[in-house]
């Protein structure tokens, strides 16, 4: 009996745990289904591809568009030279003789000069000018003329990377050629006088203190530039102070017919200019204009003559422009218009100056 019981319990037991497993495996979540398989291994968007590192910066940079530097302007030459000629034509009054008939001139003044600069603040200059031209006054005539000589120091002080603060003194020796009331004897001296004048007008009255005969000169300027993005501009302000040194006095009493005269001890100006340039081919060609205006506190010889009106003390001129660059060779073409003042007074007065000059730097 106790055996037939013990083996009835071990097979109640055994069907027991075989209906729970049964159930166990019916209550389960069936298994995902496997993946397929790619042809290729493949590690997501973000897997690199080709090149790595460095060698794909490499690739990458020499992908990417280059962008253009802009070349920045020459050096300047620590020694440079030039010549500046100015040829003139018009006719005008002597521009020191009040009433004087107007003449008929062409005259070409020719500036040399020369720079030393010692460093990028301070250098020297030299300036020599020699003129030729030929007057009509009744009579016709040529002559050739040497201008006073110049020499300056120049400091230039830097303000900003684009902006220059120069500041110049020349003095001028009193080398001038000509006189206004030259000894009977010897009449060529008036002549070389007129050159130098005209080749004043011819500048528009600018470089008065270059072509003044018997005249030493003290010349500050200080001036402001400022270039950048192609464009070139600036001012300036010069105060020429010219002082008589030597030269024949008008005859005293006056000679039969003509008018007393006085020249002047001290001649003061004042010149005020600037100047705009823009490239038309970075660093080798531009076009602007510069323009100036002068102020005389006098006459360098002044005719009293009751009952006429001096001329004007201003002049007002403007000069057009064309500059060019070629390695160390510089040059510029210009066209000199006196717009207002004594040298723009219509028939009687009108003088107009064409302008060439070049500097070659070392």
């Amino acid at each position: 009996m106790e055996t037939k019981w013990l083996v009835r319990a071990a097979s109640l037991a055994v069907v027991g745990s075989l209906t729970w497993s049964t159930q166990a495996q019916a209550q389960a979540p069936a298994p995902a289904p496997a993946a397929p398989k790619k042809e290729a291994e493949d590690d997501g968007p973000f897997a690199p591809k080709g090149k790595t590192g460095k060698l794909r910066e490499a690739e990458q940079a020499e992908l990417t568009p280059k962008q253009e530097v802009e070349a920045p302007p020459p050096k300047e030459k620590r020694i440079t030279v030039g010549a500046d000629i100015v040829y003139g034509i018009g006719r005008a009054g002597s521009g020191t003789e009040v009433g004087a008939t107007p003449i008929e001139f062409k005259v070409a003044s020719l500036v040399l000069g020369g720079r030393y600069q010692a460093d990028p603040k301070i250098g020297a200059y030299v300036r020599l000018p020699i003129s030729n031209g030929s007057v009509n006054t009744g009579e016709s005539y040529s002559a050739t003329a040497v201008g006073n000589f110049e020499m300056g120091m120049s400091y230039n002080s830097v303000m900003g990377p684009s902006t220059n603060l120069p500041f110049d003194v020349g003095l001028y020796l009193p080398l001038a050629q000509g006189d206004r009331f030259p000894p009977p004897e010897d009449p060529a001296r008036l002549r070389t006088f007129r050159v130098n004048t005209m080749a004043q007008w011819s500048r528009g009255l600018e470089e008065d203190a270059l072509f003044a005969p018997h005249r030493l000169s003290i010349v500050p300027r200080l001036a402001l530039r400022y270039a950048s993005g192609g464009i070139s501009t600036g001012g300036y302000v010069k105060l020429p102070l010219m002082m008589r040194i030597g030269g024949q006095d008008p005859p005293n009493p006056p000679i039969q017919g003509d008018s007393d005269y006085a020249l002047k001890s001290a001649v003061f100006e004042a010149v005020v200019g600037g100047d705009f340039h823009i490239d038309i081919s970075k660093n080798q060609f531009d076009i602007g204009t510069r323009a100036w205006l002068t102020w005389m506190s006098s006459e360098f010889v002044e005719r009293i003559l009751p009952g006429t009106t001096a001329p004007s003390r201003i002049q007002f001129a403007l000069e057009p422009q064309l500059r060019a660059a070629f390695g160390p060779l510089r040059a510029v073409l210009g066209v000199i218009l006196p717009l207002g003042g004594r040298l723009a007074g219509g028939d009687l007065n009108h003088v107009y100056g064409f302008r060439l000059g070049a500097t070659y730097g070392f």
